[in-house]
Formats: C-alpha cells, sequence, structure tokens
C-alpha cells in the first residue's frame, strides 16, 4: 500500500531542503501532499487560507508589540514568536494522510497547539534552532535555551520589568509536551542540541540529513567563465547565500580575509549568488550574480569554482556546502555547526578555527598554493556526499522512519 505523506512549510519550494526530501520521496513511490502558506511546487499542494493568515499575521503583530520596549534588541539576527497561526487540524482530516511531517513553520505558519488534536504521528525537522528557543532562530552561541531563555541576550534589556522571551519559552514548552511528536535533527549539532532541550527531552528525535540529488549535482564543464567574462587563469573562489546580506553568514569575514589576500595573489576572482549586498566598494575583483532560481545555471556556477567558501557564523547544515561539494569541489568553512558532517578535515576540505580570519586566510593560500591536492579533496566530497546525502539513501532513511511511527 502506497504510503501518504503530509509536508508542512512555510513554504516548499522543489530547491529547498523539504522540496528535495518531497521529490525524493516521490521517486521512491510515496503519496506527497504538500501544505503551505507560499505556492508549491508539487502537484497535490493544498494552500493555507490567505484570509486566516492574514489575520493571524495581523494578530500575530499586535502580539510581538511588547518587542517594541526592547529598543536595544539586535536586529542582527531574525527572531518570531510562535504565538498565533493557522489551526490546521481540520485540513489535516480532509487530506487524510498516513503521517504528518514539519518542516521550517516559523513567522505564524500554524499554530503550534492545533496539533495535539491530531491522532497522527507527527515528525518535526529542525532546519534552524527556532523550535529550541523562545523565538529566536540564531542563538550564536547563547546557552540560555537549556533553561528557559530568560533574559534574552537578543532582545536584551526591556525598559519595563517584562520578560517576553521566558513566558514565550515556557508557553512553547507547555504547547510541545501534550503533541505526539517525534524530531528529525537533520545534523549531529542539531540533534545534540534537542537532546538536551527542556522542550523536547522527553521525545523521540533521530538523526537523518538532507537529501541532494548528486546525478543533477555532480562535477562537470561549465561555460560560466565564459559568460561572466572571467579569464580562465583566475583562481576562482564562490561564496552563495539566500541573501549575502544575513549576518550569519559571514560574508564580512570572508571579505576581509580575501582583501589581505588580494596584495599577494592578483589572480584570485570571487563570484557570490544571493541578494546583493549594500557595500560594494571591494579592493578583489567578485562578480554578484544575484538570487539562482534555476537548478542547470546554480550547477553549472559550482562546476566553474576552484574553492567553495562559506564563513558562516552558524548553520544547522549548510546546503550550499552539500552542493558544492557534491559537484566535487572542495569547501572551507569555520568548524561551526552542522559542517563537520559535510566537510571531513583535511580529506573533502578544511575545517578553521571558528571567526578567526586569520585561519581562514591561511587556509585559503594553502588551497590556493596546492590545486592538485585540493583536486583530490574535490574527489572525496563528492564521494562523501554520495555515501551520505544522496536523495534516494534519504528517502529510505526517511520512508523506514515513517513505517516504524506508523506502526
Amino acid at each position: 500500500m502506497q504510503m501518504h505523506i503530509l509536508h508542512i512549510a512555510h513554504s516548499i519550494g522543489k530547491n529547498s531542503a523539504a522540496g528535495r526530501l518531497c521529490t525524493a520521496l516521490i521517486n521512491n513511490r510515496c503519496k506527497i501532499s504538500t501544505l503551505s502558506i507560499e505556492e508549491s511546487d508539487f502537484l497535490e499542494s493544498y494552500k493555507l487560507s490567505s484570509k486566516k493568515y492574514f489575520i493571524n499575521k495581523f494578530i500575530n503583530k499586535i502580539t510581538i508589540f511588547p518587542f517594541k520596549f526592547y529598543r536595544k534588541r539586535s536586529k542582527k539576527t531574525p527572531w518570531s514568536s510562535h504565538i498565533f497561526g493557522v489551526n490546521i487540524d481540520d485540513i489535516i482530516r480532509k487530506i487524510n494522510p498516513d503521517i504528518v511531517h514539519l518542516h521550517w513553520i516559523a513567522r505564524s505558519t500554524i499554530n503550534l497547539s492545533c496539533l495535539n488534536k491530531i491522532s497522527l504521528p507527527i515528525l518535526w525537522t529542525f532546519h534552524d534552532v527556532w523550535p529550541l528557543t523562545a523565538g529566536c532562530h540564531c542563538n550564536l552561541g547563547c546557552n540560555k535555551w537549556r533553561n528557559s531563555c530568560t533574559s534574552c541576550s537578543k532582545l536584551k534589556k526591556s525598559i519595563i520589568p517584562f520578560d517576553i522571551a521566558r513566558i514565550l519559552f515556557n508557553n512553547k514548552l507547555k504547547i510541545i509536551k501534550n503533541i505526539n511528536l517525534s524530531i528529525i535533527a537533520p545534523s549531529k549539532y542539531i540533534f545534540s542540541m534537542a537532546k538536551a532541550s527542556p522542550i523536547f527531552k522527553e521525545k523521540d528525535i533521530y538523526h537523518i540529513p538532507n537529501a541532494i540529488n548528486t546525478n543533477i549535482f555532480s562535477p562537470g564543464s561549465s561555460s560560466i567563465n565564459t559568460r561572466l567574462n572571467i579569464q580562465e587563469e583566475c583562481f576562482v573562489i564562490l561564496f552563495g547565500a539566500t541573501s549575502i546580506n544575513l549576518y550569519y553568514k559571514g560574508f564580512d569575514l570572508l571579505k576581509k580575509s580575501l582583501q589581505r589576500i588580494y596584495t599577494k595573489y592578483k589572480n584570485i576572482h570571487l563570484i557570490a549568488f544571493g541578494t546583493k549586498p549594500l557595500n560594494l566598494n571591494e579592493k578583489f575583483p567578485i562578480t554578484f550574480t544575484g538570487y539562482i532560481y534555476n537548478t542547470e545555471e546554480l550547477v553549472d556556477i559550482y562546476r566553474c569554482a576552484n574553492l567553495y567558501i562559506a564563513p558562516s557564523r552558524q548553520d544547522v547544515l549548510n546546503s550550499t556546502v552539500i552542493e558544492a561539494s557534491s559537484c566535487g569541489i572542495p569547501c572551507i568553512s569555520f568548524d561551526i555547526g552542522g559542517m563537520s558532517d559535510i566537510i571531513i578535515n583535511n580529506k573533502t576540505g578544511l575545517l578553521v578555527k571558528p571567526f578567526s580570519i586569520n585561519q581562514l586566510t591561511i587556509a585559503i593560500e594553502y588551497c590556493i598554493n596546492n590545486k592538485n591536492k585540493i583536486i583530490k579533496c574535490g574527489f572525496a566530497a563528492r564521494n562523501h556526499i554520495i555515501n551520505n546525502f544522496d536523495d534516494n539513501l534519504v528517502a529510505q532513511k526517511h520512508i523506514n522512519l515513517y513505517r516504524k511511527l506508523i506502526k
């Protein structure tokens, strides 16, 4: 009998982690339905009511009014409340799946409390740390989530004696306790955090990585150098993010490192994809491609690179590093988050001391001076992805877990 899985997220595009899993599950003969705020790329997709959603967004804006009292709150990292959202229990009963799989559901996507009305098994894949915190999506080393997020370091001090982080954390803990819920952690990093979380301490937690189609993201020739007018003798370094301006993606750290190197290596050329940063006064050659929507073009860009660099300050499991590695491109990153799941140090790429511009610079110079070595790293990186992140392999792990929970 064909298994029917309902995937729920704020958005489920085919190039998102949730979308790639859905595609792999379809290829493995599962029936997939999607439920999201934004339009889905999948055939059997359901859209959360725009009317209900916008009503809840309005209510949510009123609810988060107390944030105005935190006048010194950090704007560098995203923060959102779980209060309100669309009630989906009736929708789920109509769709009638065998199991419900949640993905990124922040920003009032759904009402968490309605999940306790669902008798079906529910899975939740953690794509960032938001489920574990009062509301921050990027804790940057803060460990207050281990207790109750009291006096949030991101919100800082309120002008009135009102600790909204503690209130939201305790509310989330109370809601989650009553839900028939299991957790998927895509990396060892978020797995260990979930295990230590007071919110999820009584839940079953499984480690299954995100999926990638290694047949599409594969080594090959590229025409991008000619199209972008990059000289053949250039050592091409690649960086990418949904938005280059995101503080936790660390583009500012990469710029500082390359500014040091360019005085010595005039042949380097950086390609960056994603929405453009505001300041473009760089001392080294750089090409911004903008956000890449087309998968074939994205693969073409990866294939033209000698080296991919992910200088993130935090990442649960960086999809661009998986993509680059699958294309046979060696990667450098700081040794944070889920990076060590993807990069095997000195074998498939390099992991350097977190946020050390000096160590990052040394690692880049090493790669420039040892091209034969990094070509071997690229081959090893490709094999590592095939053996651990291939979409058919990951889909089968999910299917086995679905069957276990349904039984």
